[in-house]
């Protein structure tokens, strides 16, 4: 009876001993959020006057403070460099009116995108922790919008509104650590480039 209690007792140690050397912690030890840096938007765009001419936008990409112009109409061009101490795994580019932009309420409509990307890396061999992304005709801007406002009988195209909007920058690493970051970019006509720049 003694012996085969002490055999029970012993097999339950064993099975315990087994069972908690073997479990895996469940919780990541990356605490370190991603770094988001270098964010630029159409570097180098041109508006083309009526002689032919090139005006370049966005010439000025060392600056950090600088707003960039996006001409309405044309596709937005977007870089940035995502760095992690791990491994990346997705980002998130929104583009919304900025609040302080009032323009023309119900004269106008407001550009609005949200696009998302998803892991940098599948794999082991594919696991990126510095890494710089172009993306180009993801994002198309238009100068005017189809909606329905208070008072309309059907929808109707509205310009969209020009000025300052905000164009925020989210990403994620593989343990789920965030940041993001936000910049001030201006969508402009093309005839308003032209008027500004050639008064």
């Amino acid at each position: 009876m003694n012996k085969r209690f002490l055999l029970i007792v012993i097999s339950v140690l064993c099975t315990i001993i087994i069972f908690f050397s073997c479990e895996k912690s469940t919780e990541s030890s990356d605490t370190e959020p991603p770094k988001i840096m270098d964010v630029k938007t159409n570097i180098k765009d041109a508006v083309v006057t009526d002689l032919g001419d090139s005006l370049f936008l966005n010439t000025d990409s060392l600056n950090i403070a600088r707003i960039d112009t996006i001409v309405l109409g044309h596709r937005i061009l977007f870089s940035a460099r995502f760095t992690d101490n791990e491994a990346l795994s997705s980002y998130k580019v929104v583009i919304d009116v900025d609040p302080a932009n009032e323009g023309n309420e119900g004269e106008d409509a407001i550009f609005y995108v949200s696009r998302g990307w998803t892991l940098f890396g599948q794999g082991l061999e594919s696991v990126k922790k510095d890494t710089t992304i172009v993306k180009q005709n993801n994002i198309i801007t238009t100068e005017t919008i189809e909606e329905m406002k208070a008072g309309d009988t059907v929808a109707k195209d509205y310009p969209v509104r020009e000025g300052d909007y905000s164009l925020k920058v989210c990403c994620v690493d593989k343990a789920g650590n965030r940041d993001s970051l936000i910049r001030t970019i201006r969508l402009l006509k093309r005839e308003t480039i032209l008027k500004s720049r050639l008064q």
